[in-house]
């Protein structure tokens, strides 16, 4: 009943939280500047060549992460995993370059690399949000028309919704991919939904046409990717295989120190057939479903500002989602945490976290399963990044499973690891 109430409650949320309240101008800064090159690279401004680009219209990026984990306690294999990601970002301000007003060009390539954290301990929740098979591939490929002096932009070409939609800044510091995309979303659609880094064509519109509050809708396609499995490049518009349909409404508004607070509310709906998990027709198929859902509402919060920098102090996350129990794995998920900036007077740039996620197996989903699977599966984790020089993060962070998989076989499961970022 909870859940019931909770899907009708968001869902008329997504559409009344539309309605206006004051007017609002967008900012539509460019956020590449020598600042930016000298505080956030680690080769910096490049003695002024790259602030020369960024004059003329183009600015490109290059950037390494990379996990490393251990799990000495529980879970199925005690080893250690590696996981890398290498990303090349190329910014366009096509109103420069070639004239066009109010119009820019992003390119993202990524390679992807190491081993699989998540099925070696055997959780769902994901060890490492940048869990993915070895591969090379273009990730994002849109051009964005700004209109209505900023109130209005519109996205199109290859998307990942994961960029925009369901998106809470706190928990984006959390290494477990559990605090990113909800499972309740995650785990959807015959291949997924369009999240890093199975990303689709697309075409995103996002709308603030009053101070605060903002509504972003977007169309993708309904399968990303290849039926196959495979994870080359395959965009292909193709409506037998339907669409996903995304909103989300909410508040979004800088406070003290340029921290923000917001709160959203959204839905994902796809137009595709998903097979039932467990119902058959009389010939032995599985039925199959349109229209299925997934809702989720989140609130991300600064709580506390120290006198003198209040751009640091304490911010709260929390997050409620649901999905169709009849096609989804987890027909419910819970997401909480709290974050703090500047904890360490002589470190003001560090942030310390924890987090809290738990993620519930759909009824069905257990009763497909050969054997009998608990029906909870949670994660705590606490986490610390640190940076030390322009361009260079580090971030150990510490990981607790609480029933691995749901797998009653499983020892719950600790996890600790070392994150390391360098932007060149």
């Amino acid at each position: 009943m909870i859940k019931i109430i909770f899907v009708v409650i968001c869902q008329l949320l997504v559409y009344l939280q539309a309605s206006p309240v004051f007017g609002h101008h967008l900012e539509d800064e460019e956020e590449f500047s020598e600042g930016f090159f000298r505080e956030e690279t680690i080769t910096g401004d490049w003695n002024g060549l790259r602030s020369l680009w960024q004059e003329r219209g183009w600015v490109t990026e290059l950037e390494y992460s990379g996990n490393l984990f251990h799990n000495p306690i529980g879970g199925k294999n005690k080893e250690a995993d590696g996981v890398g990601f290498l990303e090349f970002d190329a910014h366009l301000d096509l109103n420069r370059i070639i004239g066009w007003p109010h119009a820019k060009l992003k390119v993202d390539l990524i390679h992807l690399h190491g081993t699989d954290p998540s099925a070696n301990l055997g959780t769902a929740q994901t060890v490492s949000s940048l869990e993915a098979p070895d591969q090379f591939r273009v990730f994002l490929a849109w051009v964005e028309q700004v209109l209505w002096d900023g109130r209005l932009r519109i996205r199109a070409g290859i998307y990942s919704l994961d960029t925009e939609f369901d998106f809470k800044p706190s928990a984006n510091l959390f290494v477990n991919g559990a605090f990113g995309t909800g499972l309740d979303l995650s785990e959807t659609g015959i291949t997924g939904p369009a999240i890093f880094p199975n990303s689709a064509l697309g075409m995103r519109l996002y709308l603030e046409p009053f101070q605060g509050w903002y509504l972003q809708g977007a169309i993708i396609d309904g399968v990303p990717g290849k039926l196959d499995g495979s994870f080359s490049n395959h965009f292909e518009w193709d409506e037998d295989e339907g669409y996903q349909i995304v909103m989300e409404s909410g508040i979004k508004r800088k406070w003290r120190g340029g921290r923000e607070f917001k709160a959203g509310v959204g839905s994902l709906i796809y137009t595709t057939d998903i097979p039932d998990l467990v119902d058959v027709d009389a010939e032995g198929n599985p039925i199959t479903h349109s229209e299925t859902y997934g809702v989720y509402g989140f609130i991300d919060l600064p709580v506390t500002f120290e006198r003198a920098n209040p751009s640091q102090g304490m911010n709260l996350f929390f997050r409620l989602g649901t999905a169709d129990p009849d096609v989804s794995r987890f027909d419910f998920t819970v997401t909480a945490g709290a974050i703090y900036t500047g904890l360490i007077k002589t470190r003001p740039e560090d942030v310390v976290g924890i987090g809290v996620s738990g993620a519930w197996n759909s009824s069905k989903f257990r009763a497909s399963q050969v054997s009998s699977l608990r029906e909870q599966e949670w994660v705590i984790e606490t986490t610390y990044q640190m940076p030390l020089i322009p361009g260079l993060i580090i971030q150990p962070s510490i990981q607790y499973f609480v029933n691995p998989g749901s797998n009653p076989d499983l020892d719950n499961a600790f996890y600790g690891g070392m994150t390391l970022n360098v932007s060149f």
